[in-house]
């Protein structure tokens, strides 16, 4: 089997080259665990959730980390994030050790088709300037 076959969708042709584009491979965060969070207002949760669900995250929660109901912490590998995330969430999570990112941070991921580092350039952290 072509690695061509192995996509639900051809990647296409570039028109002017004549050269196939590969699809993308969609399993760069496989087996992670994630929390989108930002103002509720905001479209920001719901424009990531599809995106990482999409990479093959394990899972992906809105707008707050877990906790179970003993009281206890549940696991999440890293939270994806803005300027706009409630301050308890960013506490929580640095409180926990848990990687706060921005966006960026899953684009390159997806760009290179391996998690980076999460500190790995600036643009990484959640407050960031653009």
């Amino acid at each position: 089997m072509s690695l061509r076959n192995s996509f639900y969708l051809e990647g296409g042709e570039v028109v002017e080259k004549f050269e196939d584009i590969l699809a993308w491979e969609n399993g760069v965060l496989k087996g992670m665990k994630f929390c989108v969070s930002s103002a509720k207002e905001s479209p920001f949760v719901y424009t990531w959730v599809p995106v990482l669900l999409s990479a093959s995250a394990e899972s992906v929660l809105k707008y707050n980390l877990p906790t179970s109901k003993s009281g206890s912490s549940m696991y999440v590998d890293v939270l994806v994030t803005n300027t706009l995330c409630p301050a308890d969430v960013l506490q929580s999570a640095i409180k926990r050790k848990i990687p706060t990112v921005s966006t960026e941070w899953v684009i390159q991921s997806l760009i290179e088709g391996e998690v980076l580092p999460y500190d790995a350039h600036p643009k990484f952290k959640y407050d960031a300037a653009d």
